[in-house]
């Protein structure tokens, strides 16, 4: 694919090789974006920087904005946090919005869930073996 900036070559890393733009300016007219409108306005048909699109942070291939997985490579690109329900980047592990850490929040749900079901087999244990007691008679 040819840069829109310097027309060469733009190559396959996040920069042309050749004149150092980022790819979403870079390979603006990819996928029929129109470069040449002198609008500045980023929601304008005619906004030279490919409104719609962004670049994937996993594999760094135009995607549409907001995807929610990247079209090209399958990653996951937003989660939802557990704690709040904001969207934000998969590639981060805290939520912008509140601050939790959902990895750890994760795994703390995890092990609560864990011990309620221990504590649920316990009581189930118990209330066999109370049971098998009346039924020989021993209680």
């Amino acid at each position: 694919m040819k840069c829109s900036v310097c027309k060469k070559e733009f190559g396959t890393g996040t920069h042309c090789q050749n004149c150092g733009v980022d790819r979403v300016t870079g390979l603006a007219n990819y996928n029929g974006y129109n470069n040449s409108g002198n609008s500045s306005e980023y929601n304008s048909p005619n906004y030279g920087g490919s409104p719609r699109t962004t670049v994937c942070y996993a594999c760094s291939e135009i995607i549409p904005l907001g995807a929610t997985y990247c079209p090209v490579c399958g990653k996951k690109l937003l989660v939802t946090c557990p704690n709040c329900g904001y969207e934000y980047s998969s590639q981060y592990s805290v939520c912008s919005e509140c601050g939790t850490n959902r990895i750890e929040y994760e795994e703390r749900k995890r092990r609560e869930e864990n011990k309620s079901v221990q504590e649920i087999k316990l009581k189930e244990e118990a209330s066999r073996i109370r049971g098998s007691y009346y039924w020989y008679g021993l209680i």
